[in-house]
């Protein structure tokens, strides 16, 4: 059974074909639909997802997300920004795709106590092969196990649909000290100034993070779990039991991309764990028509 996904604003230009064995479930969430010119989602000042360099160094970080890439269009573009970009000078964590299609993972912040642009202001990790295909969907998740003060970040790891990739380091000063400026968003970087890139044209679905290092039977059980319908705030119990009670006491924010449980829909995403307050989306250059309400079986 094929489902085709129109939204308002963007059926003109593209034809979503989404097919089940695409592993999406869907269930009684909903996706965001961008279009990669100018539509993010506003978190405001985030200073909660905010961790410290400590944080990521003992406890760890876990960023996941489903992503449905219309075409290599996609490639280079941000989905996660917590603390943006300023002008020029990196800050904050960044989940993002390479120009190349590979995937990437950067903490970003001062070198020696000066802010700048390039390696020598970041820990990076992409994966070494692994392309993100497109027309089909793909859970990714960024899994920061400790590295702020490791000038290689070797704990980092980046799953794709559950299994652990191969990944190759960059940007190693050992001065770098994480920090943050600004708003954090989904789907944009940022930047104060310059070229500002934008998620798209595709469609995002759930995004969590957890503040722990899942372990890899966590990842792959929310990588089984098709998205559909799962709550994050509880353990999966029986049926996908590695994810469990302490994996969801982690839970620090979930996104459901339009979810029919916040208290509204347009304009904001809700953001589930601390709803209805907590780090809401405001759809920023979106409309209505850009939540996609229909399950994607």
């Amino acid at each position: 059974m094929y489902y085709y996904g129109l939204s308002i604003n963007y059926c003109i230009m593209s034809m979503h074909v989404i097919n089940p064995l695409f592993k999406y479930g869907g269930g009684n969430n909903h996706v965001t639909d961008f279009n990669g010119v100018d539509q993010y989602l506003d978190l405001g000042h985030a200073t909660g997802l905010e961790f410290t360099n400590t944080q990521y160094d003992t406890t760890g970080v876990t960023v996941t997300a489903w992503v449905y890439f219309d075409s290599t269009a996609c490639y280079g573009k941000p989905i996660l920004t917590i603390g943006r970009q300023g002008t020029n000078q990196y800050y904050g964590m960044h989940c993002k795709t390479a120009n190349t299609g590979k995937i990437q993972m950067h903490l970003m912040g001062l070198n020696s106590g000066v802010a700048g642009a390039g390696s020598n202001n970041r820990r990076t990790r992409v994966t070494t092969t692994y392309v993100v295909p497109v027309t089909t969907w793909t859970h990714i998740a960024w899994v920061f196990d400790g590295g702020v003060t490791s000038s290689t970040a070797a704990g980092w790891k980046i799953f794709i649909n559950g299994v652990n990739q191969t990944t190759t380091n960059s940007g190693t000063n050992t001065n770098l000290t994480l920090d943050y400026v600004g708003d954090s968003r989904i789907g944009s970087d940022g930047k104060a100034s310059g070229t500002i890139k934008y998620y798209g044209p595709g469609y995002l679905g759930d995004i969590t993070i957890h503040q722990t290092a899942l372990p890899e039977k966590a990842v792959k059980a929310q990588y089984d779990s098709n998205n559909n319908g799962i709550d994050w705030r509880q353990p999966t119990g029986t049926t996908i039991n590695d994810y469990t009670a302490a994996h969801a006491a982690t839970l620090k924010a979930w996104w459901r991309m339009g979810s029919p449980d916040g208290p509204a829909t347009y304009p904001t995403i809700y953001e589930e764990v601390s709803m209805p307050s907590g780090y809401n989306g405001t759809m920023t250059n979106m409309s209505s028509g850009d939540i996609d309400p229909s399950p994607l079986w």
